[in-house]
Order: C-alpha cells, then structure tokens, then sequence
C-alpha cells in the first residue's frame, strides 16, 4: 500500500519540489527530462493522497487482519436512520479463540465487537452491513518538548 501524505507534507513537498524546479531551470544543469520526472513524482504523490482519502468498496478491503475504517449502514428494516463509521475494524477468520468469521473492531478495552453479526451490548443496536472501507489515517508525529 503506498504511504498516506497529509496536507501539511504535501504542501512542504510542493514547495521544495517548486524551489528545485526554479533552480534546475536557473542553473541549466538539469534536462527537461530531469524535470518532467519531478513533476510526474509530485502527481503520484497527489494521487496517493487522494485514494488515502476515498472509500472503497467493502468487496475490494483486505482479509488478512489489517485495520481499517468501515462506513456501515443499519439492516433493511431498522429503525436506526442513518449510517456509521466504524474505526480499527478488520476481519477475523474462526479459530479456537473466536468461533466467528467476518468483521470485527477493536474496542477501547481491548475487546471486540462484531461488525457484521448479531447485536453484542444490551443496547441493542442493530447488525451493522459493512458497505466501504478506507485505511485508518496515519498516527501523529510525537509531540516535541520545549
């Protein structure tokens, strides 16, 4: 998967991508083929920030436990009126552990949830139906003292 960009980097990159640009251009070291390929380099990184950013189709997210973002709706016939989104999900295959196969989330406390199955909280909230997924965002940089 490639590496998620946030606004901030992006802009930094764009900056010292436009600052070598004049340079290369001033100094006539560089070809326009040196150039063309900053600027192809710039698009992707674009790119990569823009699919980071989209839902996808819950058939298309991957099954071999990596976290995720779920956007799920209430079943046909709910009450609940509207959807949700869902952070660290990711799909579990049955073990000696779990007897379930199908998604699942991480809760505060360590333990999980179901996703796709039968109400798990006395609240009974309905069985959500996983529709889109995206990757979780990227963590914050620690914070710097002084």
């Amino acid at each position: 998967m490639s590496r998620r960009y946030g606004d901030d980097e992006i802009a930094s990159i764009e900056k010292r991508f436009n600052a070598m640009v004049q340079v290369m251009g001033e100094d006539g070291y560089h070809s326009g083929r040196d150039i063309k390929y900053l600027v192809e380099i710039i698009a992707q990184l674009r790119a990569d920030l823009k699919a980071a950013r989209e839902w996808r189709p819950i058939e298309t997210a991957p099954k071999d436990g990596t976290l995720m973002d779920m956007w799920c709706v209430p079943p046909e016939g709910s009450d609940f009126p509207h959807g949700i989104r869902l952070t660290d999900c990711s799909w579990h295959n049955a073990d000696d552990v779990f007897n379930h196969t199908g998604w699942m989330r991480v809760l505060d406390d360590g333990n999980y949830d179901l996703v796709d199955g039968p109400p798990s909280n006395t609240l009974g909230l309905p069985r959500w139906v996983p529709t889109h997924w995206q990757p979780r965002p990227a963590a914050p940089e620690p914070m710097k003292e002084g």
